[in-house]
């Protein structure tokens, strides 16, 4: 039993009592503390435990913690005392809260249950007021801008990210966004990898016309969900955001070609590349894979070494104004199920195909230019469809039925102003597929 004290409590007994009485009256009892308490007759003869406290009359349990019972006349002394039996009380609940606490601390904290939380002293702490907050994550309130470059705020662009990605902007009617200027002597010898994170509120500009990719230096591997290594300059994956890309990169010929991508998504990753902003000269451009998605309304995408914009397995690209022209292969591909707006785009003088769709994947080339390609200006292949309506394919300065090929059930439309000779006649359809006109 857990009983409870208070200092210089006291009374006296009003009336006589024999050692069997359970209920004794006092002269008062406003001391006194809740009950049960230990009281001491007669200084230190009996102690008993008070169970009731009814007015002036104390129910009692008698000869408690050893002592005995006995008869005592009215003015015998009655005394709250700390007894033994008193501190075995408090030792226990000590004990109780003691084993109450270690219970919980296998119980882990969950979203709906109180439990153990194990606090890491490097990523938040508490303050005075018990909130506990998070050090890693400082809120943006107001856009700002930083600079990349040999005096820059950073060395390299990795460092800046790396920083910036501590911060998240406040939600606000004002766009808020990070800034990143890569400085004039900056020269990208690193690659950016983005996984599973989004950082589209920070920008990439540039005070470069073009900053100079080191291809040799693109040494990183990442692996394609078929198992295939690539080497890209900027690459987002597994649900990862890149930031946006503001300026235009050129890839260097250092080193060996080695498959090295310009801007990549994969994985249902995306990225946003503004007007006249790419990348040039890499392997593969702009490349988005796996329900990937990449705004590039107006980007620059020219000289890749196979293909200047290029969707595959159910990804989508924006590539509206476009300008991915003098491919070694292929201007604008889309494949296993993909789609590119391109309207308006420049694929001209590709090394093979201007415009190729394959494999049920849909390109839309109103008014685009696919002239010049060394092979076949507007290709759609296996269930495919090009909108060519006011485009241009011509191979050469005579219409050639490589200009605008259908192949195995595909559609091609080709009303209006297009320029180029057919595969098979207008508006009949074959084996190939149709060519609408």
């Amino acid at each position: 039993m857990r009983l409870n004290l208070s200092n210089n409590a006291s009374t006296v007994l009003q009336s006589d009592i024999s050692s069997n009485d359970t209920i004794i009256t006092v002269d008062n009892t406003e001391t006194l503390p809740e009950v049960p308490f230990p009281l001491t007759l007669n200084m230190t003869e009996e102690i008993v435990y008070v169970t009731k406290v009814d007015g002036n009359k104390l129910t009692v349990e008698r000869g408690q913690e050893g002592t005995e019972s006995k008869a005592y006349p009215s003015g015998t002394e009655c005394w709250v005392n700390f007894t033994a039996g008193a501190y075995k009380g408090l030792d226990k609940g000590l004990t109780d809260v003691k084993e109450e606490v270690t219970s919980h601390k296998a119980d882990i904290a969950t979203e709906n249950e109180l439990g153990h939380v194990r606090v890491d002293g490097d990523s938040i702490f508490i303050t005075d007021d018990g909130v506990i907050r998070s050090k890693g994550t400082k809120i943006i309130e107001e856009s700002f801008t930083v600079t990349v470059g040999q005096d820059g705020d950073y060395q390299t662009l990795n460092e800046a990210l790396q920083d910036l990605s501590k911060y998240r902007p406040l939600y606000s009617e004002d766009t808020i966004k990070v800034t990143i200027i890569l400085l004039n002597d900056y020269e990208m010898r690193e690659q950016v990898i983005v996984e599973r994170i989004n950082l589209s509120w920070i920008e990439i500009t540039s005070e470069q016309a073009e900053v100079n990719v080191v291809r040799e230096d693109m040494v990183k591997e990442t692996q394609l969900p078929d198992g295939t290594l690539i080497y890209p300059v900027f690459c987002a994956r597994d649900n990862g955001h890149l930031p946006i890309v503001n300026c235009l990169f050129y890839v260097d010929e250092t080193g060996e070609e080695n498959s090295v991508k310009g801007i990549v998504c994969l994985n249902n990753s995306k990225a946003i590349i503004k007007d006249k902003a790419g990348i040039k000269n890499a392997y593969d451009n702009i490349y988005a894979h796996s329900e990937s998605n990449i705004e590039a309304y107006g980007c620059v995408a020219t000289f890749a070494k196979k293909r200047g914009i290029y969707s595959l397995r159910s990804s989508s690209i924006n590539a509206i104004n476009a300008d991915a022209s003098n491919a070694g292969s292929h201007g604008i591909h889309a494949t296993h199920s993909s789609s590119i707006n391109a309207s308006n785009a420049d694929a001209s003088n590709a090394g093979s195909y201007g415009i190729y769709a394959n494999q049920s994947s849909s390109i839309e080339f109103w008014g685009g230019d696919a002239s010049g390609a060394k092979t076949t200006g507007i290709r759609a292949n296996q269930n495919s469809t090009i909108n060519a309506t006011n485009a241009l394919a011509k191979l050469g300065e005579e219409d050639s039925p490589n200009d605008i090929y259908v192949a195995i059930g595909s559609t091609v439309v080709i009303y209006g102003t297009t320029e180029g000779g057919t595969s098979q006649a207008m508006n009949k359809v074959t084996s190939s597929g149709i060519i609408f006109g």
